[in-house]
């Protein structure tokens, strides 16, 4: 059980670095507010018509009230309009 005869051959700080920049690579997808498709067909803006969303440089916007939700690190900020107070 112990490791393999190649084990000693591979250069830890080469291998540290590919994996490094695979991550890098991949949050640079992530920032580009690309939202996935699968999730994307699931989503509903939070108004009273819940219409699909759709996905738009800016963010995604809703296909009924026309509001932009924006996309942070590829995760989608979806919430409600905050309440006035000073209308009750």
């Amino acid at each position: 059980a112990g490791l393999p005869p190649w084990h000693s051959s591979i250069p830890i700080a080469r291998a540290r670095e590919s994996i490094m920049s695979q991550g890098a690579e991949q949050a640079s997808d992530a920032d580009s507010g690309e939202v996935d498709p699968m999730l994307l067909a699931l989503l509903r803006c939070p108004c009273p018509q819940h219409q699909p969303l759709q996905q738009r440089p800016d963010g995604l916007a809703c296909s009924g009230c026309e509001r932009v939700f924006p996309v942070v690190d590829g995760i989608p900020v979806i919430l409600p309009e905050p309440e006035d107070p000073s209308a009750d």
